[in-house]
C-alpha cells in the first residue's frame, strides 16, 4: 500500500490495496504507521476508566504468561506392527475429485493415520501441485460433524439391516420400475461397470445425474461445433497467445492445476514468451496473468469471438458491433497475433458462458489449427457416463411428481440445496415411497429421506475414477473409515448382491481395462494412456447460426464459490478462512460489482464506510435486493475494480441451513453467507440477465483480510517499492524494473555480502555468518510474474504447519493466523487510479527470515533467535507475548494467538488426528510464523546424514513451494551458484523487498514481466 518513487513522465507510480486508500488515505495509512493508531483518544478517557484499562491489560498478560497447555499423553503401540517405525511417514497415491474428473494426489501417512496431501508428480492432471480445495481435504477428513452411523427417519440403524430394507423394495419392483438413482457426475469405471450390473437385474431402472457445477453447456457446444461428445485439452505450453473469455482456466475446472504449470513454462521472459489477452466480466486469476485484460459483459462475449472470427475470415461470421470497453485496435492486436501463432494459440471460454459462445470458441480454434491444433485438440469425453445434468435432473423430477418412483437411492449430492426452488424437488420427493440418502454429512435433503447413510472419505475407501485427459487414477484408503461409512461402490455391489470387497472390484476394472500389473498401478496411482487426438469437423456455417439471445438491464453471474465450490465444502474452516482470489473476502460470499454500477444504484463505496475498530475496515456493506422472476435475495455488497459495469457477481455455496458447526449460515456475527441458488431460474443457469437489483436499506460486516498486517510503503524518499514490475522489452533493453525505475544493483548480491546500507548498519556484518560456508545457507525466491494469486500455498501451509482457524468474529478483528497472505495491489499513476479497469498486482508475504531481522533484538527473553543456516527461528517455549517483534517487523509477517484457537483440538478427539506430529502445537500467548518448514528441512538432513551425503539442490520443498501450481516459489541452499534459487537470486529481475531498510532478508521476489502488444502499449501504464 503507498506510493512508490517509480517516476513516470513527472508522475508518481502507485500501487493502492483497495478504493478506500486511494480516494481517503489517512483512514488507512495510520494502520499501517501504528499498532494503536487510536492511542491518543485514551487522552479523553476519565481517570477510572484508564486504570481499568491498565488492570484489564495487566490480566491478559497474566494470562498469557501462564497459559494453559492440556498434558498430552503418549500411547505406546501395544502390539507393534512388523516393520513399523513410530514417526516414520509412508506416501501412498490415492486421487481427489476437482469439477467432476479425477486428479491424482500424494497422501502421507503417519502412524497409520494421513495428515496431508500433495499432487502427484507422475499425474497429468496435477504434476505434483495441488489447489487449496484439494489440499484441504485432510480436514474434510476428520471434521466431527461427518455422518456416524446409519439412521431411518432419524433412528439408528445397522447397515445390514438397512441395505436389506432397500433392497428389498427394489426387488418388489416389477424389473425395476420405479427404481431411482440420483448421483452426481458418475466418474468412476467401476461405479459404470456395477450400474450396467443393476440394470441387468433391473432393467427398468433408471439413472440420473445431476451436480449444481457441471458442463451441460460445453458438451451442448461440441454437439453443436462438432457434432459429438467431445472435450477440448489444452496445451499451454504450445501456446504463443492465449485469448481467454470470461474464462477463470488456471484457477477452475478439472485441469487447471495442470494448465497453470504449463501456462507458466511459457511466461519465462524470454523470446518465446505467450501472449495473454483476457476478456472477463470480473477478475479472475488468469486475468490478473494477463498482458491485456478487457472488461466486458457476458452477454458481449460472442460479439467479441464474431469479431475475432469476421477478422481472421473464419466462414459463416459476421462482422460485430464492439462492447464500448473494447477498441478496435485491441481486436486488431489480437488478430494479428492470432494470425501469426496459426495453430500455436488457443482461444478459451469460460464454462459457465452460453452454449453458443462456447461453440463459436471451438470454431475458432479449429480454423486456426487448420484440424490439428497443437495448442488445442478434441477428444472423445472419457467419462464413463456422459450425461446432461439439466436435463437429467428434470425427467427425475418429472417422473417423481407423476408417481412413477416408488425407490429413489442419492449417491451423495444434495439436492434439496442445490436445485433452484422453481424446480419443487422436496413436493415432488414428497410422492416417493422409499427414500436412502448416502451423503458424508448431514445436509438440506437428509430430512427428507427415510434412510441416510454415512459416506466415507476417498482416503478412507478403495475406488477409481478418470482424469479429464483419459487416464484411470486409483484411489486407495489411507486409514480404516473413522466412523461406519460405506462407499457408493460398496454400496451398490452390495445391493446386487455381490460379496466382493471393493478393492477387488476396483481391481477387477483395470483388469478388464488391461491396465497391467496391479502392484505397479498402485505405486503409480494410475493406469492407461491419455486419450488420442479426436479427428474432428466444425459443422458448417456454424457461425452464421449462434445467437445468445437478447441481453437486458442487469447480468447477473452465479458462480461456484472460489474455495468452497457449490457448498460441499462449507465446512471445511480452512477454506472458509483462506481469502479468495482478489476481493480477499472470507466466510462470506457478497455481490460483487463496480464502482460504477455501485455508484448508480446509490450504494455506498468502501471509503465512504469508516468505523473505528482494531482494524481499518470497510464498517458494514450495505446490502442490495436482487430479484430474478419471483425469486428476491438480499445480500451486501463488494465493490469490485475491474468488473463489468451492470454484471454483478454471486458466488453459491453459502446460505446453508444444515451444514455442520461452520458451513450452516449464523447470520453476521459468524457468516455463512446467502443462498445464490434461489435466484438460479433453472436447473443449468449460471447466467441471467434482466437482474433487478436496487439498495435495501439494510446493512451486514464482511470479513476482509485485504488491509490486515498492512505494510507501510507510503514514503515517497524511502524508495519503499514492494511490488516491481516490467516488460519485456523494458526487459531486453536492460530495465528489469521499468525504464522509468531508477537503476537497482540488487541482482549484483551473493550470500556472503551485505547490501547496500553497510556503512548505516548497527551489526558487524558477521554474526552468524562467521561459518556460513560450513552449513547450508535456506533461501526463497518468489516469481511475481508466475503467481496467479489463486492461494493455494496459504492452504497448504495451513495443513502443513498445524495453523487455526479463528472465525469471522476475529478475522475482522485482524487476527487470522495464516503465515504466508497474498496481497492484492491495484495500480494507479500519480495521482489517479483507473476505479473501471486498474492494473491488479498480487505479492505472496511470507516471512522474509532477514540476515538482520529487527524482530531479535527487541525480544526480552531471546524467542527469535537465528540459526546457523540463516533461518528466523521462534523459540515457542520462551515467548511470552509481548509482540515487541509484530511491532519492529516491517513486513508485518508475525501472528500472535490472542486466544486459545487451537482448544478445539483438545476438546474434539479426532481432530488431534488432523494434527501434524513433527510440528509444535501453539497455544495462547505466542508468536508465530514461517519456519520455512524447519521441519521438512530436518527430515531430508537426517536421510542425507544418514547417506553420508550433503543435501541436494531441490531436495527440500516447502509446503507452499509444493501446492504452487504455477511454480512460483523455489527455495533451497544459496551457498551453491548452480542451485535454482541461487541461480533466481543472481537473476537481474531479482529484488528484496524494503531493501533500503538493511534488513537483507532471505526471501527475494522476481519482478513481473508482462509482454504486451506494441499498439496497446500506454506510456503511463508503467
Amino acid at each position: 500500500m503507498g506510493k512508490s518513487s517509480e517516476k513516470n513522465n513527472g508522475s508518481n507510480v502507485t500501487f493502492y490495496k483497495g478504493l478506500e486508500h486511494f480516494e481517503t488515505p489517512e483512514v488507512v495509512e495510520p494502520w499501517a504507521a501504528d499498532e494503536f493508531p487510536d492511542r491518543e483518544s485514551l487522552k479523553g478517557l476519565p481517570r477510572r476508566d484508564v486504570l481499568k484499562l491498565m488492570g484489564a491489560a495487566a490480566a491478559l498478560a497474566g494470562l498469557t504468561g501462564c497459559r494453559y497447555q492440556p498434558a498430552r499423553k503418549i500411547i505406546p503401540f501395544v502390539q507393534q506392527p512388523e516393520g513399523a517405525v513410530s514417526g516414520l511417514r509412508k506416501q501412498f497415491a490415492t486421487a481427489g475429485m476437482k469439477d467432476g474428473y479425477s486428479v491424482g494426489l500424494i497422501a502421507d501417512q503417519v502412524d497409520g493415520r494421513p495428515v496431508r496431501v500433495d499432487g502427484n508428480p507422475l499425474h497429468s492432471a496435477s504434476l505434483g501441485s495441488i489447489d487449496s480445495k484439494l489440499s484441504a481435504e485432510i480436514l474434510n477428513l476428520y471434521d466431527p460433524d461427518r455422518l456416524k452411523n446409519p439412521t431411518f427417519k432419524g433412528t439408528p440403524v445397522g447397515w445390514n439391516d438397512a441395505l436389506i430394507k432397500i433392497e428389498e423394495a427394489m426387488r418388489a419392483t416389477e424389473k425395476g420400475a420405479g427404481i431411482a438413482v440420483l448421483s452426481g457426475t458418475v466418474n468412476s469405471p467401476s461405479v459404470a461397470r456395477l450400474a450396467g450390473e443393476m440394470k441387468k437385474i433391473w432393467p427398468q431402472l433408471q439413472w440420473f445425474q445431476y451436480e449444481a457445477v457441471n458442463h451441460d453447456a460445453a458438451r451442448e457446444a461440441a454437439r453443436l461445433a462438432l457434432g459429438g461428445n467431445f472435450v477440448p485439452v489444452y496445451d499451454f505450453t504450445k501456446a504463443d497467445v492465449v485469448v481467454s473469455l470470461d474464462s477463470d482456466v488456471l484457477y477452475s475446472g478439472p485441469m487447471s492445476i495442470r494448465y497453470s504449470r504449463d501456462f507458466a513454462t511459457r511466461r519465462v521472459p524470454n523470446s518465446s514468451m505467450s501472449r495473454v489477452y483476457a476478456f472477463e466480466s470480473h477478475p479472475q486469476t488468469t486475468g490478473l496473468a494477463s498482458d491485456h485484460r478487457f472488461r466486458v459483459k457476458p452477454s458481449e462475449m460472442l460479439a467479441i469471438v464474431q469479431a475475432i472470427a469476421s477478422s481472421l475470415g473464419v466462414p459463416g461470421a459476421a462482422s460485430s458491433t464492439l462492447p464500448s470497453t473494447v477498441e478496435k485496435k485491441a481486436i486488431d492486436a489480437v488478430v494479428e497475433d492470432l494470425r501469426k501463432a496459426g495453430a500455436r494459440s488457443a482461444l478459451v471460454a469460460g464454462s459457465h458462458l452460453p452454449a453458443a459462445v462456447q461453440a463459436a470458441v471451438i470454431a475458432v480454434n479449429q480454423f486456426l489449427s487448420g484440424g490439428a491444433g497443437e495448442a488445442v485438440k478434441f477428444i472423445v469425453d472419457p467419462q464413463p457416463i456422459p450425461a446432461d445434468h439439466g436435463k437429467d435432473i428434470e425427467n427425475l423430477v418429472t417422473a417423481m411428481n407423476a408417481n412413477q418412483v416408488s425407490v429413489l437411492l442419492v449417491l451423495s449430492g444434495n439436492p434439496v440445496y442445490d436445485l433452484p426452488p422453481s424446480v419443487n424437488f422436496v413436493e415432488a420427493l414428497g410422492k416417493v415411497t422409499m427414500k436412502a440418502h448416502l451423503s458424508s454429512h448431514k445436509c438440506e435433503s437428509s430430512k427428507y429421506m427415510d434412510y441416510v447413510l454415512p459416506e466415507t472419505h476417498f482416503l478412507e475407501a478403495w475406488g477409481d475414477g478418470v482424469a479429464m485427459d483419459g487416464t484411470v487414477t486409483i484411489t486407495q484408503p489411507i486409514i480404516e473409515p473413522i466412523y461406519e461409512g460405506r462407499s457408493a461402490l460398496h454400496v451398490l455391489d452390495k445391493l446386487i448382491g455381490d460379496t466382493a470387497i471393493p478393492l477387488e472390484i476396483v481391481k477387477r476394472t483395470a483388469e478388464l481395462s488391461g491396465g497391467g500389473n496391479w502392484n505397479e498401478i498402485l505405486a503409480r496411482g494410475f493406469y492407461g494412456a491419455p486419450a488420442p487426438a479426436a479427428t474432428v469437423t466444425v459443422t458448417e456455417n456454424l457461425l452464421g447460426s449462434l445467437n445468445t439471445g437478447q441481453a437486458s438491464g442487469i447480468e447477473l453471474l452465479i458462480l461456484p464459490d472460489p474455495m468452497i465450490g457449490d457448498g460441499r465444502y462449507a465446512n471445511n474452516m480452512w477454506l472458509q478462512e483462506t481469502p479468495k482470489p482478489v476481493t480477499n473476502l472470507t466466510w462470506d460470499n457478497a455481490l460483487l460489482m463496480s464502482a460504477a454500477t455501485a455508484k448508480k444504484l446509490g450504494i455506498l463505496a468502501p471509503n465512504e464506510r469508516k468505523v473505528a475498530g482494531v482494524i481499518p475496515f470497510y464498517g458494514k456493506a450495505d446490502m442490495a435486493e436482487v430479484t430474478v422472476g419471483n425469486q428476491k435475495l438480499e445480500v451486501p455488497v463488494w465493490v469490485n475494480l475491474g468488473q463489468a459495469d451492470d454484471v454483478v457477481v454471486l458466488h453459491m455455496g453459502y446460505g446453508r441451513t444444515v451444514a455442520g458447526d461452520f458451513g450452516t449460515a449464523k447470520g453476521e456475527k459468524m457468516g455463512g453467507g446467502f443462498n445464490a441458488n434461489l435466484l438460479r431460474p433453472s436447473t443449468n443457469s449460471h447466467w441471467v440477465s434482466g437482474v433487478e437489483v436496487k439498495k435495501s436499506g439494510k446493512e451486514y460486516v464482511l470479513a476482509n483480510v485485504q488491509h490486515h498486517n498492512t505494510i507501510d510503503v507510503s514514503q515517497v524518499d524511502k524508495d519503499r517499492e514492494v511490488v516491481k514490475m516490467t516488460t519485456l522489452k523494458e526487459l531486453e533493453e536492460g530495465h528489469p524494473f521499468g525504464k522509468h525505475h531508477h537503476e537497482h544493483a540488487g541482482y549484483d548480491r551473493d550470500w556472503n555480502e551485505f547490501g547496500e546500507g553497510k556503512k548505516m548498519s548497527l551489526y558487524p556484518g558477521t554474526d552468524f555468518k562467521d561459518d556460513a560456508k560450513d552449513n547450508y545457507q535456506w533461501a526463497m525466491t518468489i516469481d511475481l510474474g508466475l503467481c496467479t494469486g489463486c492461494n493455494a500455498c496459504v492452504t497448504a501451509c495451513q495443513a502443513e504447519n498445524n495453523i487455526p482457524t479463528v472465525g469471522k468474529e476475529q478475522v475482522m478483528k485482524g487476527r487470522e493466523m495464516h503465515w504466508i497472505r497474498v496481497d492484492r495491489y491495484y495500480k494507479g499513476t500519480g495521482n489517479s487510479l483507473d476505479k473501471d479497469n486498474p492494473p491488479i498486482l498480487v505479492q505472496p508475504v511470507t516471512c522474509m527470515h532477514c540476515e538482520q531481522a529487527p524482530c531479535e533484538p527487541v525480544c526480552p527473553v531471546a524467542a527469535t533467535v537465528h540459526s546457523h543456516e540463516g533461518l528466523n527461528q521462534m523459540v515457542y517455549n520462551r515467548c511470552v507475548g509481548t509482540r515487541y517483534c509484530s511491532n519492529n517487523c516491517p513486513y508485518k509477517v508475525r501472528r500472535f494467538n490472542f486466544f486459545h484457537f487451537s482448544q478445539r483440538a483438545d476438546n474434539v478427539p479426532v481432530l488431534k488426528m488432523l494434527q501434524n506430529p513433527d510440528v509444535t502445537v501453539r497455544y495462547r500467548g505466542v508468536m508465530e510464523k514461517c519456519t520455512y518448514c524447519v521441519q521438512r528441512i530436518n527430515h531430508k538432513r537426517i536421510e542425507a546424514k544418514r547417506d553420508d551425503r550433503q543435501i541436494a539442490d531441490g531436495e527440500v520443498v516447502t509446503a507452499c513451494q509444493a501446492a504452487c501450481p504455477s511454480g512460483a516459489i523455489i527455495f533451497g541452499d544459496m551457498r551453491k551458484k548452480e542451485n535454482a534459487v541461487s541461480v533466481s537470486r543472481s537473476d537481474k529481475r531479482n529484488y528484496l523487498m524494503l531493501e533500503e531498510l538493511n534488513t537483507r532478508p532471505r526471501t527475494t521476489y522476481l519482478s513481473r514481466v508482462t509482454n504486451p502488444h506494441p499498439s496497446l502499449v500506454q506510456e503511463e501504464a508503467h
